[in-house]
């Protein structure tokens, strides 16, 4: 028989950027928060992460982000067309490459320190009892957890839509993300660029001053991995995750919320899945703050998250849909998301 702890007021489940920011943010507006952390393994390759994302993780109280940096930070991409629909182009884009593993490491230490319970295990049920308090069933865990309020930050997992049988939206054809490190050759170019190519993208962004790590998209149908542009040598073994546009519909109840890749996801292009991650975190929280006190109707806190929510992704499939349509990839997607996402949803009868 599983123990069943105290009631949480808020319950996040998952332990990336998206709910260690939530959770933190819960713990600082003072809410008792519980953290449920799978140690799931992290990408061993950087992640370049925008500069307002890095902000946002001192915002949270994690100060030294020197161990996690891989490289040096760069404020320009450099674009390379191979179907030279344009002329060579670059864009102001400040970022840093990120070692995610250490990353989370630190926002999860953060998390612990700031006060958040930290429950080892994996988030396998939830139910709503009686009393309007949700309970949910902890995989390798001899324990349940209770909470007026959960935040599902389980990537893409995405746990709770499939619990609640959310809706979500497909908005691109089946697409491949491999990622890998690269050794470059002596006469080329040291900084960021982004290659357009005939069937995908590369990004390739220096972390030392010999090796690069490189990001690829392409359709699931190009089985056979492509050839890393000129003057790169791949290095050691890539990594392969299917990464198909979602927005899932309904991401904000009156006594949940869906954060980071677990309420929708486009693909790397985008430049700020770390930043719009630690964002959704954090607005959840405030929504959470808001329902739990009060202080505002709880219909209407969580009409505003998902709003927020469904018009951040809705305009950035938009912006990168059009880029992808004027470089010669516009079958890869529809870029017109259907009018969801705006609504909220009380899930008395859906959790049971």
């Amino acid at each position: 028989m599983r123990a069943v702890q105290d009631i949480d007021e808020v319950l996040v489940v998952g332990d990336g950027p998206a709910g260690c920011a939530a959770a933190i943010t819960c713990v600082l507006s003072g809410l008792r928060t519980t953290l449920v952390s799978g140690g799931a393994r992290r990408c061993e390759f950087p992640e370049s992460i925008h500069a307002g994302g890095i902000d946002l993780v001192h915002s949270l109280g994690v100060g030294d982000l020197s161990a996690a940096y891989a490289g040096p930070a760069f404020t320009e991409v450099a674009q390379r067309n191979g179907l030279a629909v344009e002329p060579n182009a670059g864009m102001q884009w400040p970022a840093r490459n990120v070692r995610r593993d250490i990353l989370d490491t630190l926002l999860l230490d953060r998390a612990r320190a700031s006060g958040v319970t930290i429950v080892t295990g994996r988030a396998r049920s939830i139910a709503k009892e009686d009393s309007g308090i949700f309970r949910v069933e902890i995989e390798k865990n001899a324990q349940a957890r209770r909470a007026a309020f959960v935040i599902d930050a389980t990537g893409a997992a995405q746990w709770l839509r499939r619990q609640f049988k959310l809706p979500r939206q497909v908005l691109s054809v089946p697409l491949v993300c491999r990622r890998g490190l690269a050794r470059r050759e002596k006469d080329v170019g040291w900084s960021p660029g982004f290659y357009v190519e005939k069937d995908g993208w590369f990004w390739i962004a220096p972390t030392s001053p010999e090796i690069a790590v490189w990001t690829h998209v392409t359709t699931a149908r190009q089985r056979s991995p492509q050839p890393l542009p000129d003057g790169f040598q791949a290095e050691g073994k890539a990594e392969q995750a299917a990464r198909t546009w979602t927005l899932v519909d309904g991401v904000g109840g009156t006594n949940y919320a869906v954060v980071g890749d677990a309420a929708g996801y486009l693909d790397p292009a985008s430049g700020d899945g770390v930043t719009l991650a630690l964002q959704s975190g954090r607005n959840a929280a405030i929504t959470a703050a808001r329902i739990l006190s009060r202080s505002e109707q709880p219909n209407a806190a969580a009409a505003a998250y998902s709003d927020w929510w469904y018009r951040r992704i809705a305009a950035k499939a938009r912006s990168l849909g059009f880029f992808y349509a004027t470089h010669g990839l516009a079958s890869w997607m529809d870029t017109q998301p259907a009018g969801v996402g705006l609504g909220t949803q009380d899930v008395s009868a859906g959790a049971g």
